[in-house]
């Protein structure tokens, strides 16, 4: 019998579930990195493993919110970045 931690699906479904929280959270922050970095994992154990499990589009979901928190973060921090320098 297989305990929790070694159940591919069970660790998939931990993983998209914490990164679509972190890139619905942290949507222009930290968090989206958090997200990316989560919803890769996932992907990667979905298509590793040898029976089909399910969570890809959440997955893929919570990538695209990540990608878009980075999108709207990197311009602001970008320009706050500009601005300062522009000041001295």
């Amino acid at each position: 019998m297989l305990s929790l931690e070694s159940d591919p699906q069970v660790q998939v479904d931990a993983l998209s579930h914490r990164a679509l929280l972190s890139g619905v959270y942290w949507l222009a922050g930290v968090g989206s990195v958090w997200a990316i970095l989560y919803a890769n994992r996932a992907l990667q154990t979905i298509h590793a493993s040898p029976v089909p499990l399910e969570g890809a589009s959440r997955a893929r979901f919570a990538r695209l919110l990540g990608t878009l928190g980075l999108a709207l973060w990197l311009p602001v921090v970008g320009i706050c970045i500009v601005m300062a320098f522009a000041r001295r």
